[in-house]
């Protein structure tokens, strides 16, 4: 209900709209384990917190959050077991994109540098908060896309945002997901390169990237493209002029 309220009421739709892509790109399934407990958190502290911020800061807050940590189960990521599925998914669906560029080796590596990354148990004062247990956290360097990561401790986990979150396939990778969100199935080459670009030159600042997006001149150009039903719901809804009266119903 919050969701379809701030929808058709907030003045900051831009904002609004990059809630959902964000919510789309960390995607995490509400239902799983404790998930109904733990993404209402991370919708607000990650999500909505970081949604037109850098892209880099949404990438660490995703990163640390327990709601994702249980979600591709970074949570049993361990010493002489590491866990490879959430290194797996940051590079395939959070950063570089599938098939680009990573190998294997690259996700065993960055696997070894996430273990530890855990929550505190549902018994504990801090329970669902962010822990790194050290005592399971691979020792060593690690060599990540050709670069050696020797920081130890939490600092390998946070060592791999800083270089994933830096590279120009990184950066094409979200200009084009973004273009597609807003514009049109198949966007041009030249304009995923422009707000590539915008990526690049700010440090991966989201409302950079987005005023390229929006440009007047290249969105007259748009594709047309059909609404999710959740975009169709709200525009009949703003047509109409609707509006909540309460949490179950609608005016």
């Amino acid at each position: 209900v919050a969701s379809i309220y701030r929808a058709l009421s907030s003045p900051r739709q831009p904002y609004e709209r990059m809630v959902i892509f964000w919510t789309d790109h960390f995607n995490i399934h509400l239902f799983a384990g404790a998930q109904p407990l733990l993404k209402p958190v991370d919708d607000r502290d990650v999500i909505r917190r970081h949604a037109l911020g850098k892209f880099p800061d949404l990438l660490s807050a995703s990163a640390h959050s327990p709601a994702m940590l249980v979600y591709l189960t970074n949570d049993t990521n361990v010493r002489g077991h590491p866990n490879e599925n959430y290194a797996r998914e940051l590079m395939e669906l959070h950063t570089l994109g599938v098939d680009n560029g990573y190998t294997q080796k690259d996700v065993r590596e960055v696997a070894r540098c996430f273990t530890g990354w855990g929550l505190y148990g549902f018994r504990s004062a801090a329970a669902g908060e962010f822990f790194f247990n050290s005592s399971q956290h691979a020792p060593g360097d690690k060599s990540v896309l050709g670069e050696t990561i020797s920081t130890g401790g939490i600092g390998d986990g946070e060592r791999v945002i800083e270089i994933l979150a830096r590279k120009r396939r990184t950066a094409k990778f979200l200009a084009r997901k973004m273009l597609v969100y807003f514009w049109g199935y198949e966007p041009r080459k030249r304009d995923v390169k422009k707000v590539a670009d915008a990526y690049m030159k700010t440090g991966g600042d989201i409302k950079a990237m987005l005023r390229q997006v929006l440009k007047r001149s290249r969105m007259e150009k748009a594709q047309p493209k059909l609404k999710r039903p959740f975009h169709m719901m709200v525009s009949a809804l703003r047509g109409l002029f609707a509006g909540l009266e309460s949490s179950s119903h609608m005016l």
